[in-house]
């Protein structure tokens, strides 16, 4: 799994750890990893073998090389391990996760409104590619009852939703609303990809 997500915080920590454990080393990487398995295997990130008493040796092996900072790079090392668990939680947005998303948001929706993906997400739409980190997404018009459910949702679903897309940073074209590829309506919420050729049909 981490071999498929290389981009995500600690995954040179995890990769280690996953490689040590398989050859038998016990390593700061093995060790966190061990730490993080209950939490990694359900995440799709197969531990084959598991360290016990994993804490505590870790702390005891910090605590050897260098005793002043053991505790602060314990800790330190703790906080890689639970950002990767957390950035994997939310990389799996695959089309079905994004679908949902859709859905829910779109039933949140009591205006009209129009929802622009980008980046990520579009790939995944159009089949480029199976799963994506972020969600990146324009929302017309920014009506506050949308931006009040996607937190929510971004809760709910396990999916790292950002109001994002090029017009934020770079000028675009006239008409690019008009010529953002549809791909369905949900309610009252047209989606649409901003910068694809188009996506199969939901």
């Amino acid at each position: 799994m981490t071999a498929s997500h290389p981009e995500l915080p600690g995954a040179d920590l995890i990769t280690a750890g996953l490689a040590d454990l398989a050859r038998g080393v016990e390593s700061g990487p093995a060790l966190l990893v061990s730490i993080g398995a209950p939490r990694l295997e359900p995440l799709g990130v197969q531990v084959e073998r598991v360290l016990p008493d994993a804490e505590r040796r870790l702390y005891e092996q910090l605590r050897r090389t260098d005793p002043d900072g053991a505790h602060s790079r314990y800790n330190a090392l703790i906080r890689r391990l639970v950002s990767f668990e957390r950035a994997l939680a939310c990389a799996l947005a695959d089309r079905d996760r994004v679908r949902r998303f859709m859905e829910a948001l779109a039933a949140e929706a009591h205006e009209d409104a129009r929802v622009y993906f980008t980046g990520g997400a579009t790939a995944v739409l159009s089949g480029w590619r199976s799963s994506t980190i972020d969600v990146d997404l324009k929302l017309v018009p920014e009506q506050d009852v949308l931006l009040r459910a996607i937190p929510r949702l971004k809760e709910s679903l396990q999916l790292n939703v950002e109001l994002a897309s090029p017009a934020d940073f770079i000028p675009v074209p006239p008409g690019w609303e008009d010529r953002s590829p549809f791909i369905v309506r949900l309610g009252r919420v047209a989606f649409r990809t901003l910068g694809s050729r188009g996506v199969p049909s939901f």
